[in-house]
């Protein structure tokens, strides 16, 4: 019996022995095919990725010969224009045609910054199709296993045949979908760069709409020959200076204040003074030393004037509702009087009382000029040299003009700054108080925000400088709080940024004042009393010309069109990225004008003329509507439940937001596939600077004259 048992279990070990020979026969052939089949996975997705690479070799090699034939700096046609400007600075053609080629050299060189930067990581992409690649070939040639007769011997090899074709969808979607993105971005770029092209000597954009950048420079940081703008990582808090490490400005150059002169024959003169610069011990007493003389009169008074770039507020929201709603220069239709401007600027008009005050320039001086709100006259008008003469790579290219800054005032005092880092400050009758000089700002394009208000206090925010300098450790980049009737630096804070031209805004935050600044890389707020920084949240990037505004507790800002607005939460403190910033939205955002909260939205209105709205509580996008006009520098305003949207025609158009699109003055709602055609005012000439609001009238600023509307 033994024996036959140990017969029967031979037999079936031998019976064992041929099934799994047969099944590792089997297995083999299978893991053969197998083999080819990876060899051609490995072949074709080498291949593929060979083929990627050489796309994105070319298209990168394409991007920085575009980049670098787009540098303003080294451009023939610019240089051509900025020849002929210098022998015939009043044309007006020539200026447009030089704002054109300007805009259109920046936008094409940050279409390709930005196609550089992605296409970096389409290089990274690529590289990890190789690694893949070449993983499959070196599966192609592994031994086969040897069977394990015990075990199903199959399983391995599904299990290597179904991780390949898992690598190989993988991989290929994944190098697809990479050369893809690469090529719709290079096609993006080059379409763009196309429009900019074609539109360069035909529709030019002016200056500031926000005093801050022109149409060409609001789309576009400084290009420098030294550095590219880069964004700038995170950096630790900016750091205030205190009163023992005091820094002084820096020297103030020779020059001569012109006595302040009046439109009548009588000229006062006035002995300059020489610019201030406090110390440690001068900036103690001069923070506690304002009387009544430099108080602002109260709040209410304040905000019933007009103080500030897009008002005493900084949010372009009118104090009165009885503002007219149709105007038209040509007939006189509601003009209660116009004034000519001795003086190019893009600066926009404020106004006290029963004066209006705008700033003019040129190369040899820089200007403030007092208009009468009554009958226009040009009161009076005071000056100072200016200050262009440094090193040929800090002359400012001037995209902006040399009077793009809003002035500020208190009701006693006036103070503006210039292109080139010139600030002065007169009483309310044109006598010069003070004058200092911040030097020539390393800026392509000058100096261009505009000033801010608090108390006594001038804000000056000088923003300069390149990417290099911050990460070097020595950032050029300013924020000053100055005595208005003294000129006294009260405090003095660095910004770890570089150049910007969006002005600064105080907000009251729950009853509490702070500086609102935006900037690479984020939104930062200050204390207006000591210049401390608040909080910051980060996420800006590009070129920065919008300023920001506000509505209760929430700060929105937009950098650019080529950066999401943000809106913030400003009750925080420190780093607030992460737990503060509510929303952001990329839809329809301006490169030049600023955004405007009003009720329950938020509207921005893009260069190109289109009105977007969202909801100012969460963000949701609820529409947009274009105006029948081809470019926006001026930013929008709001009085009472009605927008008001200048243009660079001169036109404005009047509409009424709701939730589900805008309404004309006469209740009839607009439609999203049309236009927004026939503007309900009219000045006929050129305009580029935001309104002003008084009871019952606004003023505009045209290229060439001051408009007083109002109605009968």
């Amino acid at each position: 019996m033994s024996s036959e048992l140990h017969q029967d279990s031979k037999t079936i070990e031998s019976v064992s022995t041929y099934e799994g020979l047969t099944m590792y026969d089997e297995n083999l052939t299978m893991y053969e095919n197998k083999k080819r089949q990876s060899s051609t996975v490995a072949m074709v997705l080498t291949l593929c990725a060979a083929v990627g690479m050489a796309i994105l070799l070319v298209l990168l090699v394409f991007g920085y010969r575009q980049r670098t034939a787009n540098n303003p700096y080294e451009d023939a046609q610019m240089l051509e224009l900025k020849s002929q400007l210098e022998t015939h600075p009043k044309d007006e053609k020539l200026i447009q045609m030089f704002r054109d080629r300007d805009q259109s050299l920046r936008q094409a060189y940050f279409y390709n910054k930005d196609f550089m930067r992605v296409g970096g990581w389409l290089v990274f992409g690529v590289c990890v199709i190789w690694v893949i690649a070449a993983r499959l070939t070196a599966w192609t040639t592994e031994t086969p296993p040897t069977p394990n007769l015990e075990n199903n011997g199959g399983t391995t090899w599904k299990k290597h045949g179904t991780a390949q074709v898992a690598l190989f969808i993988c991989g290929v979607g994944f190098l697809i979908g990479m050369i893809y993105l690469g090529v719709k971005q290079r096609v993006t770029t080059f379409e763009n760069n196309k429009t900019q092209t074609e539109i360069a000597m035909t529709a030019p954009p002016n200056s500031t709409a926000h005093p801050a950048p022109t149409a060409n420079l609001s789309q576009t940081t400084n290009v420098s020959n030294e550095a590219d703008l880069q964004d700038i990582k995170s950096t630790q808090n900016i750091s205030t200076v205190k009163a023992s490490e005091t820094q002084a400005l820096p020297e103030p150059t020779s020059q001569t204040i012109a006595a302040s002169k009046t439109t009548s024959d009588t000229v006062t003169d006035v002995t300059p003074q020489t610019p201030t610069v406090t110390t440690a011990t001068d900036r103690k007493t001069s923070s506690t030393m304002a009387d009544a003389t430099t108080q602002v009169t109260n709040l209410e008074e304040f905000t019933a004037n007009w103080a500030a770039f897009r008002g005493s507020m900084g949010t372009g929201t009118s104090a009165y509702e009885n503002i007219p709603v149709k105007w038209n220069a040509e007939t006189g239709e509601n003009i209660r009087w116009k004034s000519e401007i001795p003086k190019e600027g893009n600066s926009s008009p404020i106004v006290w009382g029963d004066k209006i005050f705008i700033t003019g320039a040129d190369e040899a001086v820089r200007q403030i000029f007092a208009y009468s709100t009554k009958d226009g006259k040009l009161l009076w008008t005071a000056e100072t040299a200016a200050n262009l003469y440094g090193p040929d790579d800090h002359k400012p290219q001037m995209g902006t003009g040399f009077a793009s800054p809003t002035p500020v005032t208190d009701g006693q005092h006036v103070a503006a700054i210039f292109a080139g880092g010139e600030m002065f400050c007169t009483d309310n009758a044109g006598k010069l108080l003070w004058s200092k000089n911040f030097g020539i700002p390393k800026s392509g394009y000058g100096y261009a925000s505009s000033l801010a208000i608090f108390e006594h206090l001038a804000i000056v925010l000088i923003d300069q400088g390149v990417d290099s300098d911050v990460k070097s450790g020595q950032p050029l980049s300013r924020l000053y709080g100055i005595d208005l009737a003294t000129g006294n630096v009260v405090w003095e804070t660095v910004r770890e940024v570089p150049a910007s031209w969006a002005s600064p805004i105080v907000a009251y935050i729950s009853g509490t004042p702070q500086i609102i600044t935006i900037a690479i890389p984020g939104i930062i707020a200050y204390d207006p009393r000591t210049g401390k920084e608040l909080w910051r949240a980060m996420g800006v990037r590009g070129d920065v010309g919008p300023t920001p505004t506000w509505f209760d507790a929430m700060v929105y800002g937009v950098p650019n069109d080529h950066s999401p607005l943000l809106a913030i939460d400003a009750t925080g403190s420190g780093d607030v990225t992460n737990d503060k910033i509510l929303w952001q939205t990329d839809e329809s955002l301006p490169a030049i004008s600023s955004p405007i909260a009003m009720r329950d939205f938020l509207l921005t209105l893009a260069d190109g003329g289109t009105l977007a709205c969202s909801d100012r509580a969460d963000g949701t996008f609820l529409w947009y509507r274009d105006l029948d006009s081809t470019e926006v520098n001026a930013s929008p305003s709001a009085v009472g439940k009605y927008l008001y949207l200048c243009t660079k025609d001169g036109n404005t158009w009047i509409v009424e937001p709701t939730r589900d699109g805008c309404l004309r003055l006469d209740g009839t709602a607009t439609n999203e596939a049309e236009p927004i055609a026939a503007p309900d005012g009219s000045i006929g000439e050129g305009l580029s600077a935001s309104p002003a609001f008084q009871n019952g009238r606004i003023y505009l600023r045209g290229i060439r004259n001051l408009y007083c509307i109002e109605n009968p």
